[in-house]
């Protein structure tokens, strides 16, 4: 499981960094702030 994950010049992301992760995370925001490539960050990886 991860516990950490940080995304420097990934896309629309500068720099992005989230520190706690759970058993079960929700991701929500409004429409173009990177939602999906957060998720495709964690598929690369």
């Amino acid at each position: 499981m991860l516990h950490k994950i940080e995304l420097k010049n990934f896309k629309n992301f500068l720099e992005f960094r989230l520190d706690k992760f759970a058993q079960i995370n929700l991701i929500v925001g409004k429409n173009n702030v990177g939602k999906t490539n957060l998720l495709e960050s964690l598929l690369i990886y």
